[in-house]
């Protein structure tokens, strides 16, 4: 605004409008010279207005610029065509003033219209700007709350607990009055926590308005930052961090008011305290001039990065920095700039990221040097204060463990009273106490306890992120967490529940209400404990299912391969129960199979002195006995005997006593313990040669136990690879060698003996597909098969003796109920019905792919359509 300019234009208008009132006179020339010599005074100062606002950015002022010479050409050459009679008559001499009236007109209302759209578009800005500021005043005014709500909250909550505990106390027989004496003064130190914060906020509301009082007289800087170090020193509480004083005891004294000098060092002592967790926080002055006096405050904290030196001293704001999560509302910095400016100087600030923080400012030195020698009634209060929160720190951090508690909570807060409120509130418990996240941790890794009561609002790592950490450890089964909190609303809550915590508690709470939910989560994780216990019971049911699976197969096995000698055998397993004979057996004893299976193979001998031998052989066999009678381990290998025994025939007389007797050679094979089963081969005597001295049946007899044996061995073999671990193969390098070799075994036998069917491997491969399938479904959906079969609608689901059962689908799990026939096309639509679920973990989904393909490769080759 340039207010020469302005008083100019203003002349030059009062000129014109008396030169509009000249014009009612009878002659033109009483208007006409006046009006030229204006109109020529009026342009050039029209032109430097436009030029000046061109220059400060205002663009629309080069088209007023325009309009006024466009406007301003016309009408000198309409004063020259009238003045000067030889001047040249066109039709755009003629017309020349007109046109320029019109262009400027039209340039007029295009400078009008730009100037609506800037002026609407500063409106527009002006509105949004001042929405943005409501937005940020809301924010503000919500953080305000919260924090406001949290201070007050935690000593109202330790205030009511401590009560609480104590009139339990008073009101029992025991009545222990250290303890009630212990609650009354911390009740008394939350009172004086809650009056600080009360005084904090009409301090900044008077400092605000700049109603407060500043009073200057003399002040010792080295007694009062002595008293500050005092006061702050409970503050530190287990942190590794030194307090120390560097003011000589002579500095001058300075011109300051004492109370809120004391006010701006305890605010940015506590400060750096609060943000230092080792190191040193140190209170400095030094003369720096004969009239003035720096006071520093220095700490080897976080520090503050340069792009937040401006944010700390704004009112309500705290950075959001993680490691900046510790308590109070944010009014520290702000009141303590504020009170420094009301002593007429400036607080500043020196920081680095990671590298500490310093505080500084100047005050005048006193014209008195006189030292006063009584405190201060602040000093006082300040005193007794520091003197409760000492004692408070006093209380054991981890009480000594008693032999009956078999529950361990950890209770972590960063306010010691909260901790003790909680502590005794469940001192039937193992109680362990942590003040910040960095601890809890610490102990959770040394000694998982049984439950956590977390606080969000801690220094350093707050409650969520120490949540999220144990998560990536422990499930929420494995070790519950319960939130402990004054930040109850919703989107509070709802960030807790997705870092992995069990429950909330808002403070401030009742007894009842925090046993309730501990006990609560502390059955709940009970309850999951034993459904895991019986989850691996029923994986332990399913392979012992499988066991006795594999043992049926063998048994088939062993008996398609007996089936096909001459010589009769009969099967048994302790204790000596007959399970499986082949049809030549049968002959021999004058019997049909289902007449000798499930019974006792001493049934089978007469009372003969000929059969003592192999009675006597199976009596140690099943005693687990070799023939001398001394126990023995036969897990490796097969007794075999060549005897000639007495059976009665036919079987059916046995037990009569003028049964008829046979004789017969045999050969009995007897495996270890482990394996629990015997084969006894029979031969006739009179048609054939003796069973013992025929090499046939002898080299089956060896082939059969030797097959036998092997197939032991490979059991045995696989349940330890089961177990194997990578530490115990390092441990063992010819462990790993001997691994290799059962690789070329494999080799060897796949090389020179014929490949299996393709029928056989198509079949076998139905089965692994299948049993791939049910068990993703059953890690990814928890469900049973029987629910796969109605989900899927591919296979039927009937009911019998009152239970759903899967007969079908059944078949397709165990390769000796597999139809003949087997339905493809089902087995492949059930693994594409179970890949269609988008949950299923992705090496679980590879391994069922996998089954897929191969699956699909064999059939093509099978050339099964």
């Amino acid at each position: 605004y340039n207010l020469k300019l302005d008083m100019t234009i203003k002349i030059l208008l009062g000129g014109f409008t008396l030169v509009m009132l000249s014009t009612l006179a009878p002659s033109e020339k009483v208007f006409q010279y006046p009006f030229i010599a204006l109109l020529l005074a009026a342009i050039p100062l029209a032109f430097y207005n436009n030029i000046d606002a061109i220059r400060r950015g205002n663009l629309t002022a080069a088209v007023h610029m325009a309009a006024i010479g466009i406007f301003l050409a016309g009408t000198i050459i309409l004063m020259m065509q009238q003045l000067l009679p030889g001047f040249p008559s066109n039709a755009f001499t003629d017309n020349a003033y007109n046109a320029g009236l019109i262009i400027q007109s039209l340039l007029l209302s295009l400078s009008l219209a730009t100037q609506y759209n800037q002026i609407k578009q500063e409106k527009e800005d002006a509105q949004r700007q001042a929405i943005d500021n409501l937005v940020k005043s809301e924010k503000i005014k919500d953080d305000l709350l919260a924090n406001v709500s949290h201070e007050l909250r935690t000593p109202l909550f330790g205030i009511n607990g401590l009560a609480e505990t104590a009139l339990a106390e008073f009101r029992s027989n025991t009545k222990n009055p250290v303890l009630i004496s212990q609650n009354l003064e911390l009740i008394q130190a939350s009172g004086d926590r809650l009056s600080k914060l009360v005084n904090d906020l009409l301090d900044f509301s008077s400092a605000k308005e700049e109603a407060a009082y500043i009073k200057f007289r003399p002040v010792d800087l080295n007694s009062i930052a002595t008293l500050v170090i005092a006061i702050c020193k409970p503050l530190v509480g287990e942190k590794n961090l030194d307090l120390r004083v560097e003011i000589d005891p002579d500095l001058p004294l300075v011109a300051g008011d004492e109370d809120r000098l004391q006010q701006i060092l305890v605010n940015l002592t506590s400060n750096a305290i609060k943000f230092t967790y080792s190191g040193e926080v140190v209170i400095s002055a030094e003369l720096t001039s004969d009239y003035n006096v720096t006071i520093k405050v220095r700490d080897t904290g976080i520090g503050i990065h340069r792009t937040d030196h401006d944010t700390i001293f704004k009112t309500f704001e705290k950075l959001p920095s993680q490691h900046l999560n510790a308590s109070g509302i944010g009014l520290g910095l702000p009141l303590a700039k504020s009170m420094v400016e009301l002593h007429r100087s400036e607080l500043r600030v020196e920081s680095e990221l990671d590298l500490g923080s310093t505080f500084s400012f100047d005050l005048r030195v006193s014209l008195d040097q006189t030292r006063a020698v009584q405190p201060t009634n602040i000093h006082k209060q300040m005193i007794r204060r520091a003197d409760y929160i000492e004692q408070a720190n006093k209380e054991p951090e981890t009480p000594k463990l008693r032999s009956e508690q078999d529950v361990t909570i950890l209770v972590v807060d960063d306010d010691e009273i909260n901790r003790v409120v909680m502590g005794q509130q469940l001192d039937e418990y193992n109680v362990i106490k942590c003040s910040n996240g960095l601890d809890a941790l610490t102990v959770v890794d040394g000694q998982k306890p049984d439950l956590i009561l977390l606080d969000l609002m801690m220094p350093g790592l707050n409650g969520y992120e120490v949540c999220q950490k144990l998560r990536q450890k422990y499930s929420q089964i494995e070790l519950p967490i319960i939130l402990v909190t004054a930040k109850n609303h919703l989107e509070d809550l709802t960030q807790g529940f997705k870092t992995g915590a069990n429950d909330y508690l808002a403070k401030p709470f009742h007894n009842e209400e925090l046993r309730s939910r501990v006990e609560n989560q502390l059955r709940l994780s009970l309850l999951h404990r034993v459904n895991e216990d019986n989850l691996r019971m029923r994986s332990q049911i399913e392979s012992y299912a499988k066991a006795d699976s594999e043992l049926r197969s063998s048994r088939f096995r062993l008996q398609q391969v007996l089936e096909s000698i001459n010589a009769g055998f009969i099967a048994f397993e302790l204790p000596g129960k007959i399970f499986s004979l082949n049809q030549r057996a049968a002959e021999l004893l004058g019997t049909d199979r289902e007449s000798v299976l499930d019974k006792d193979i001493h049934t089978l001998f007469s009372d003969s002195e000929v059969n003592t031998e192999i009675l006597h052989a199976l009596e140690n066999w099943e005693d687990g006995e070799d023939d001398e009678g001394h126990q023995e381990d036969l897990p490796n290998h097969a007794a075999s005997r060549s005897v000639s025994i007495e059976i009665a025939y036919p079987y059916s007389s046995a037990t009569k006593a003028s049964a008829k007797t046979i004789m017969f050679n045999s050969k009995l094979n007897l495996f270890g313990s482990d394996e629990g089963t015997g084969v006894l081969f029979l031969e006739d005597t009179e048609p054939l040669k003796s069973l013992a001295n025929s090499k046939v049946v002898n080299d089956t007899v060896e082939l059969v136990s030797f097959l036998g044996q092997a197939q032991q061995n490979i059991r045995r073999i696989g349940t330890r690879l089961s177990v194997l671990t990578p530490s115990e193969i390092t441990s063992h390098p010819a462990l790993l060698d001997k691994l290799t070799g059962i690789e070329h075994l494999i080799n060897f036998i796949d090389e020179q003996l014929p490949s299996v069917s393709s029928e056989g491997e198509y079949r076998q491969q139905l089965i692994t597909l299948m049993r791939s399938a049910l068990h993703t479904w059953e890690v990814t959906t928890q469900k049973s098969k029987i629910e796969l079969a109605e989900e899927s609608n591919i296979w039927a689901v009937s009911i019998d003796d009152g239970r759903l059962r899967t007969r079908t689908f059944d078949r397709y799990l165990r390769i000796e109920q597999l139809p003949k026939i087997p339905r493809w096309r089902e087995v492949v639509r059930t693994a594409y019905f179970v890949l269609s679920n988008p949950a299923i973990e992705p090496e679980t989904r590879l391994s069922l792919e996998s089954e897929l393909e191969k699956t699909k490769s064999i059939l093509k080759k099978a050339a099964i359509s």
